[in-house]
């Protein structure tokens, strides 16, 4: 065991004539002529400079002596002294030098030679001379490490005289009940020498220059440096048998006795501690007292090792061997950690303590104020709102800021396919102001047998070749009486021309008139079969030359007007159309009551048109709607780009069965993943269908996962005021009772939860039976509640943990609704599955699924399918809806409009006794009421105002398409105010 000693006494413990410590007489008794041939003399100091140093002299065999014979000295002694080991090499790193001899090592002591400061020597007495001699040999010249020049230099010891010792500052203590102790670094000699002080300072003082450090942040050098006057505990203020804690310089009294040092101990197992009366530590947990052990490597200190030390007298344990001095550092350094981190935990807790007691005390005073001023009650409660509603703000901010880069890319690329799209337009357009241009100079020409053939050659021939192609067997047909009437008597016009032999004045008249005359069904057949835009664009640039042409005809050419090309929000004429002929309300509801089943409760108002934002019934009267269809014409009525696009497509295709592949179909899916967190997407034909859809993915996915289980969670969880659809799977997962209640039993394995009750919704995730969790991000039929940031994130984390999907419904809040293109963006969480519907044709039925690459994997061939799903008309209509709204200026103008009509309505309605609340995200807004919301609903639709209820009846639903003004906002807040006393009526009756 190293041992540091500072005193005479200690160095020459367990001391007799025959051992190695001789005194000068014993030394000048044995060294004979011989021997002193053959020895040098070496003197050397050994000891604290700074306390006591203990001077000698070693005489050694000259290194000649050794290294010459073949054998050793005959006289020597199991006494070697290792000369010129460097200072960076440690004591501990010695002991692991020569570890394989450390068992056969009786003594090894420290000491330094005049001359060399920067290297010491170490003297080793082994137990027996073989063993001395094995030592020799093996280390004898060898390298400290590979990595340094200097070797080990040995040489066998002739013997050791002490010449005397100086002591400095301290002398030895009277009894060994008083052990010498520096006040700040704390050494001391105890007889139990197991205890290691470790402190959140080094304490590297002694007492003679403790004074020179004035700037200590230690408590305890502190309190060593200023000696108050008078100390007392810091719990109870006591001046007696006070203890200093050495880790936090906590001050208490008591060791005993449940006293406030020992509780300190106890509550921060800081478990050393200052004795201010005798300046001795004592350590709780080994019950004792302790001393600090202090290596050095350039101070000089004394270092033993010493087999009184030992636990045994036979040799050292396992420990040692290992290098005591290191256990040590490592003890220091771990014990060291665990006390600062109490400490650290400690001052923490002490700090928590008091920041709950200080906000009770504040919630405590608030609410003692609020229960005395109900004012303050009320500003209380908008104070919440507000800022909820400024959370969500930020929300929205954070994320737009997020997507700034994807919208600006999307931008991008939408310009640069609108770029190439009016290419093409204007291909087409230059392409058929040729072949007008060449008709109508044929036309001008028309009594000429050249210019007709001409005109056959370059102009009728291709458009009855693109009648054939789109009108089919009719085309063909067409064809075929053409060739069969070359015969006599043919029918009036049937051929395009007539033959160019005739030079009669009668034939020549005839030819000029059936030129005119086929020239009539050449220009209707043209206008009737050009896109509405192609039209209005040549019209502008053409017309003088069309109208020149039509002059030409024998009798008047009637040429349908062209309608919708000037959009705006006058009533479009219906006059055309015979189911509405002579119409009136009450015959169309009468037919009803009488043909089709009663399944709605309708509104006593037949519609026969709409344009923007404005609906008209068969009597002509006008409606503003703020309904959109609930919640699915997003872009108003008769939007002249989806106009254009369900009038082009249906021209083309409008249905083939999903066996096959269809360009629209792939067009809006690409669409649909480019613009969300989806992979694929499945069509189907409605929000029920998606749903029902979902439901199935869900169970499915779960058996995917993992085929191996027995029973696969197959469970479901849905929230209160939820709606889901009218469908069994749909149904079950739908939360009021009177839509279930008819056709029960419904499917089983759905739990309902409170909305926004993340407690329980987890628990139940973590139970591993749900396969899927349906939520609305906002609800719609439910009320318009929306659900928070904090909700959607747990859920999102409770089912990665659990295995379980979470599934979106977004068939009325999403596509745009709520300034965002997707609702769950303003939240930052998203889905595995979400559903779409309503407003995603713009008015076509649609439904759609969008899913991860994850759960998409589960899905094979005809797990799921539909006959109407994703045909080529509704996903053309589907592109054109999804183009317009995912474009960013088009969902801020949302967001705008949306905030300007909610603060409008709180303006105006905020004072209103039956206003409960007013809430909405976007243009989907409820204005909750204290009764029920039907009889302002009909005083609105008598005053021109379409409106919704939701929630228990009680909600006044407002969801009108996204393309409404700022001006028709204005408008509908009016006409709902006004109708506002009826509700009084009500109260009354």
């Amino acid at each position: 065991m190293l041992e540091e000693t500072s005193t005479s006494s200690s160095a020459a413990a367990g001391a007799s004539p025959d051992d190695l410590y001789r005194s000068p007489s014993a030394m000048g008794s044995t060294g004979d002529s011989s021997t002193s041939a053959t020895a040098q003399a070496l003197h050397f100091s050994s000891g604290n400079p700074r306390i006591e140093e203990i001077r000698g002299v070693m005489h050694l065999y000259r290194g000649d002596v050794a290294s010459s014979s073949a054998q050793f000295p005959v006289e020597r002694k199991p006494l070697i002294s290792v000369l010129g080991v460097p200072n960076h090499m440690t004591y501990a790193d010695f002991c692991k030098f020569c570890g394989s001899f450390i068992q056969h090592m009786l003594e090894m002591r420290i000491v330094r030679t005049e001359g060399l400061e920067d290297r010491y020597s170490i003297l080793i007495r082994f137990d027996n001379q073989t063993s001395a001699d094995s030592f020799y040999k093996h280390f004898n010249g060898k390298r400290f490490s590979s990595l340094e020049e200097e070797s080990c230099r040995m040489f066998f010891t002739v013997d050791i005289q002490y010449t005397g010792s100086i002591e400095h500052s301290q002398h030895s203590p009277a009894s060994s009940i008083e052990q010498p102790s520096c006040p700040v670094c704390l050494e001391r000699l105890d007889q139990d020498t197991g205890g290691v002080l470790t402190t959140i300072c080094n304490h590297s003082f002694h007492c003679s220059c403790i004074s020179r450090w004035t700037d200590s942040s230690c408590p305890v050098c502190r309190y060593c440096q200023q000696q108050p006057e008078k100390s007392i505990c810091y719990a109870c203020q006591t001046s007696e048998n006070l203890w200093m804690c050495v880790i936090c310089g906590f001050v208490g009294c008591g060791r005993y006795r449940e006293g406030h040092a020992i509780s300190h101990w106890k509550e921060t197992q800081h478990c050393y501690s200052l004795e201010l009366e005798t300046q001795r530590v004592w350590d709780y947990a080994g019950d004792n007292y302790v001393h600090r052990l202090i290596q050095s490597k350039t101070d000089g200190k004394l270092v033993e090792l010493n087999h009184h030390c030992m636990p045994n007298g036979d040799g050292y344990s396992d420990t040692l061997l290992e290098s005591e001095v290191e256990y040590i550092v490592n003890e220091y350094n771990e014990l060291l950690t665990s006390q600062l981190e109490n400490q650290k935990n400690y001052f923490e807790s002490l700090l928590q303590e008091v920041e709950d007691d200080t906000e009770r005390e504040s919630s405590v005073a608030v609410e003692k104020a609020l229960s005395q001023n109900p004012k303050l009650l009320k500003l209380q409660a908008k104070l919440d709102k507000f800022i909820e509603e400024k959370r969500f703000l930020d929300d929205i901010n954070e994320n737009l800021l997020r997507n700034q880069e994807i919208w600006e890319s999307k931008i991008a690329e939408i310009e640069e396919r609108e770029k190439k799209l009016l290419k093409l337009k204007n291909e087409k357009i230059e392409e058929l102001e040729e072949q007008l241009r060449v008709m109508m100079a044929s036309l001008e020409t028309g009594g000429d047998d050249q210019p007709s053939n001409k005109l056959k050659d370059r102009s009728t021939s291709p458009l009855v070749a693109e009648s054939s192609t789109k009108n089919g067997s009719r085309g063909s047909k067409k064809t075929t009486n053409r060739r069969k009437n070359k015969g006599p008597n043919p029918k009036p016009h049937s051929a395009p021309f007539q033959s160019s032999s005739l030079h009669s004045h009668a034939g020549a008249a005839s030819s000029l008139n059936s030129v005119i005359l086929n020239g009539e069904e050449i220009v209707k057949h043209f206008i009737k079969n050009m896109s509405l835009s192609a039209l209005f664009s040549i019209n502008n640039s053409i017309s003088p030359a069309l109208h020149r042409s039509l002059s030409l005809k024998p009798r008047s050419l009637s040429i349908a007007p062209v309608a919708c090309l000037n959009v705006d929000v006058r009533a479009p004429d219906s006059s055309q159309n015979p189911l509405l002929h002579d119409k009136r309300s009450s015959e169309v509801i009468a037919d009803d009551k009488e043909f089709i089943v009663g399944t709605y409760a309708r509104s006593p108002v037949v519609l026969a048109s709409g344009k923007g934002c404005k609906l008209y019934d068969v009597e002509g009267r006008e409606y503003l709607d703020l309904t959109s269809g609930i919640a699915v014409n997003a872009l108003g009525h008769g939007d002249p780009d989806w106009v254009l696009a369900v009038t082009e497509q249906s021209q083309v295709l409008a249905h083939v069965s999903n066996i096959y592949y269809t360009v629209p179909q792939v067009e809006l899916a690409k669409r649909l993943v480019a613009s969300s967190f989806a992979d694929r997407v499945f069509f189907c034909n409605s929000g029920t269908e998606a749903n029902e859809a979902a439901i199935k993915f869900s169970r499915k996915f779960q058996r995917f996962s993992d085929p191996d289980l027995k029973d696969p969670p197959v469970e479901f969880i849905a929230f209160t005021n939820c709606f889901h659809g009218r469908t069994m799977g749909a149904l079950a997962l739908t939360s009021k009772e009177q839509y279930r209640s008819p056709f029960e039993p419904v499917m089983s394995g759905v739990t309902f939860l409170e909305y926004g009750n993340t407690q329980a919704a987890v628990e139940l995730i973590q139970s591993g039976k749900v396969a899927a969790v349906f939520v609305e991000p906002i609800q719609g039929e439910g009320g318009i509640y929306g659900a928070t940031k904090e909700f959607l994130q747990s859920l999102r984390t409770a089912c990665d943990n659990a295995g379980c999907l979470l599934v979106f419904d977004e068939v009325q809040c999403g596509l745009g609704r709520t300034g965002y293109l997707w609702a769950h963006e303003a939240f930052g969480v998203y889905p595995d599955i979400m559903t779409l519907a309503k407003p995603l044709a713009g008015g076509l039925p649609i439904g759609a699924v969008l899913v991860t690459k994850r759960v998409a994997s589960a899905i094979n061939f005809g797990d799921h399918g539909s006959t109407f799903a994703g045909n080529p008309l509704v996903c053309s209509a589907g592109i054109a809806v999804l183009d317009k709204i995912s474009n960013p200026s088009f969902l801020a103008s949302v967001s705008d409009k949306g905030q300007y009509f909610k603060d409008l309505l709180v303006e105006k309605l905020g004072g209103n006794s039956h206003v409960k609340e007013i809430r909405g995200f976007g243009l989907i807004i409820g204005i909750e009421l204290d009764a029920s919301a039907s009889p302002l609903v009909d005083a609105c639709q008598k005053s021109g105002l379409l409106v919704l209820t939701a929630g228990k009846g009680n909600v006044v639903r407002i969801v009108p398409p996204l393309i409404i003004s700022k001006q028709e906002l204005d408008q509908a807040a009016e006409i709902l105010i006004n109708c506002f006393p009826v509700l009084d009526q009500g109260t009354k009756n």
